[in-house]
This record gives structure tokens, sequence and C-alpha cells, in this order.
């Protein structure tokens, strides 16, 4: 027989599960910059995380934001031309913003399921116009892959 007692404690057992899951993914999550060459993680779960890629740090990344909003900020990284950074992004029923530089090409290859994918960056007229810019050396490439389901991937400059 179910009572009205049964109820209210299935309530409160997955109101501690649901808050010990966003303690242990906060705890879990490091606070400190990542070291040259390594992997920049952002994890949002029904919260907000920001995350800022200093000089000389990562060439990869993870963004994953469940019911939550994460951003990477990686206008202070120094790719040079020619080289690659990749990140994975997951969002469900969440916001990812990525910052990048100005000039950096973004190749998403992230796919949206009743979600969304937006480029926000404000261009340069003669990049709108279609002319070639003056430089010839490739720019830095940022390449989006993974899945939004039910939320948003936006990209800043």
């Amino acid at each position: 027989m179910f009572t009205k007692y049964h109820a209210m404690l299935q309530s409160w057992m997955v109101v501690g599960l649901v808050l010990g899951l966003v303690l242990g993914v906060q705890a879990y999550q490091t606070r400190h910059p990542p070291a040259a060459g390594a992997s920049a993680h952002v994890t949002a779960l029904l919260s907000r995380s920001l995350r800022t890629v200093e000089p000389g740090g990562a060439r990869s990344g993870e963004v994953t934001a469940i019911m939550g909003g994460a951003e990477l900020d990686l206008r202070t990284t120094d790719l040079q031309p020619g080289e690659e950074m990749t990140v994975d992004v997951l969002a469900v029923m969440g916001g990812v913003v990525i910052r990048v530089p100005d000039g950096w090409t973004v190749d998403t290859r992230a796919v949206p399921v009743a979600g969304g994918i937006k480029d926000k960056r404000l261009r340069a007229f003669d990049a709108l116009d279609g002319e070639p810019t003056t430089s010839t050396a490739p720019a830095p490439r940022l390449v989006l892959r993974g899945a939004v389901v039910m939320g948003g991937l936006s990209i800043k400059s």
C-alpha cells in the first residue's frame, strides 16, 4: 500500500540524489587553468560554469552543459596560423557559449537535435563582401564536435 509517507520519502530521496550529483560534479571539476598542451574541461550540471584558457594553454577541450550553462573563453589562446584546436560539445537542455578570437576559422561539426547552433561573431566588412583578405597565412582553426540536444550552442567573439 502506497501511503503519503512513502511519497514524501521518495521525493526527498530524489532531491538528495540530485543535490549529491550537483555537488559531486562541482567538486570533480578542477578550478585551476590547464597546463600547456592539456585539455580544457567545462562542466555545468544544473548550474553555470565559466573557464578561460590561459595563453599557452590547452589545444583541445570538452564542454558539457546539462540543464545549465557552460562558457569556454578561448580569446587569450595563442594558436599559431595553421594550428587546430578541437572542442567536444555536449549540451542537453542547456546552453554552451564558446568565445573565439577574431580571425579564427570555426568548423562546426556538432549535430543539433531539437536545438540550435548560432555563430554570433562580428565579421569584418571585407569578409562579408567575399573579398580576399591581405594575409596569406591560414588562420587558426577551431573544430567543434558533439551534439546539442534541446539546447543551444553560440559562438561569439
